[in-house]
């Protein structure tokens, strides 16, 4: 009966981290953090994105190095772009009143905008109502564009990518897991 138990508890760790969040490891040069993208056929504004991030215990994903940009852009399909050739959404916007194309962009964790991965030509404020939220473009190998934050100008952006930072009772819980399978190990060793 005991087996039994031990069992239910590491297969329910293993689903648990072979969810839809995706980390990436410390062990492999990440930061440890988890990664989401959250398709939204209808289409979403940045704003929304934002706020919906938020609510998910994260927020938009801030991209501040070349590998994490990378890692995060092998996680996106055709699916996350739609009919559309931009998106997913990410943290990086341009406060009202920035000097325009390229002035004072930020990311929404208030971490340094020092690596960008721009398109050519971008950022371009080439919208009616102005480009001040940042997203990647389909088929440009992960570079970025701005795009305006508060319309639809250009027609529907269909997924957003949340980062979430773990919690240290999720980290405990990820111990204990390997805790029991390497218990489990030894027992078997016997």
């Amino acid at each position: 009966m005991r087996k039994q138990s031990i069992l239910v508890v590491v297969l329910l760790l293993t689903t648990i981290s072979k969810a839809t969040p995706t980390q990436w490891p410390v062990s492999l040069g990440g930061n440890g953090h988890f990664y989401e993208v959250i398709s939204v056929p209808s289409g979403i504004l940045w704003t929304d994105a934002k706020i919906s991030a938020e609510t998910m215990g994260g927020y938009l994903a801030t991209i501040t190095s070349e590998a994490e940009d990378i890692f995060v852009w092998a996680l996106l399909d055709s699916s996350h772009f739609g009919d559309n050739p931009w998106g997913p959404w990410l943290g990086g916007f341009q406060p009202d009143g920035s000097p325009e194309p390229d002035g004072n962009w930020q990311w929404v964790t208030g971490e340094a905008f020092s690596y960008t991965n721009w398109d050519v030509g971008e950022p371009s404020n080439g919208g009616r109502n102005g480009e001040s939220a940042l997203a990647y473009v389909d088929g440009s190998g992960g570079w970025w564009n701005d795009f305006p934050m508060y319309t639809l100008d250009y027609g529907i952006t269909v997924a957003y990518v949340v980062e979430v930072i773990p919690s240290p009772p999720a980290i405990l819980l990820g111990s204990i897991g390997v805790g029991i399978v390497t218990w489990l190990r030894r027992r078997r060793t016997l």
